[in-house]
């Protein structure tokens, strides 16, 4: 008789902690505010004072994500070549959907730009090895005998 009533008593206790349970299902879009395309494997963070929960959206810009408890999140979106969106969000037991958020474009001016190219030294074609004499630096006023020690395989 103690076994079905201490049996009986688990049961309840365990029934009432589920009732306790709360999820949390937060989801959305990440799209381009400018033409609105999807942004693929953008990058969420989901901060609260002692928790961080990341997330990446799919290949249709979406996300769906599991939050520990319901209450007050800050959220970050990264994506590269975008400006960084933070929000900061009030989760609600059950359903949380956002809907679309839109990340700016972030341009970057470049002052100068330089190119730099070596010229190719060696080459081969078909049978023949051609060297490139001016691929190897050598003094002003060398003489050939200079030019061929700098050669590799040149003796």
């Amino acid at each position: 008789m103690r076994r079905i009533l201490f049996f009986s008593i688990f049961i309840l206790m365990m029934v009432n902690l589920d009732a306790f349970a709360q999820f949390v299902r937060v989801s959305g879009i990440v799209v381009d505010k400018e033409s609105g395309t999807p942004l693929i494997a953008a990058t969420l963070r989901f901060n609260t004072n002692r928790d961080e929960i990341l997330g990446i959206t799919n290949d249709k810009g979406l996300f769906s994500m599991e939050l520990p408890c319901p209450g007050s999140y800050k959220l970050e979106i990264t994506y590269l070549g975008f400006q960084k969106l933070t929000r900061d969000v009030q989760c609600h037991p059950g359903e949380n959907n956002f809907g679309k958020l839109r990340l700016m474009e972030e341009a970057v001016v470049l002052k100068n730009t330089q190119i730099l190219g070596k010229n190719m030294r060696v080459r081969q074609n078909a049978d023949t090895t051609i060297y490139n004499a001016d691929g190897y630096k050598v003094l002003a006023g060398a003489s050939g005998e200079d030019l061929i020690a700098k050669m590799p395989g040149m003796v």
